[in-house]
């Protein structure tokens, strides 16, 4: 199967790279270094079954904060961003 992607114009001035997900090997460094790392649980949870990493509640307690999202009113209606700001608000409820 060929892949192709064209601008991000969309025209014909050439190809461009296809996306892709780039992280840090953090996990990999905290299980070689004595390191920790403070992460959302999910992402704990992950690392945890994948890694073979322990985790612990943190010591001090977080506070909460507001998820703010602003945008444009020509973008109001918008169904891809819409959708966006709905998982947004999933995930910081823990959905």
């Amino acid at each position: 199967m060929k892949l192709t992607a064209s601008s991000p114009a969309g025209d014909s001035r050439g190809a461009c790279a296809l996306p892709r997900r780039i992280s840090p090997p953090f996990p990999l460094l905290l299980t070689t270094l004595p390191l920790f790392a403070t992460v959302p649980q999910g992402l704990a949870q992950r690392w945890q079954a994948q890694y073979a990493l322990r985790a612990d509640a943190p010591p001090v307690a977080y506070p909460e904060f507001t998820l703010c999202i602003l945008r444009h009113k020509r973008r109001a209606q918008d169904p891809a961003l819409n959708w966006l700001v709905t998982k947004l608000k999933q995930a910081m409820r823990g959905q």
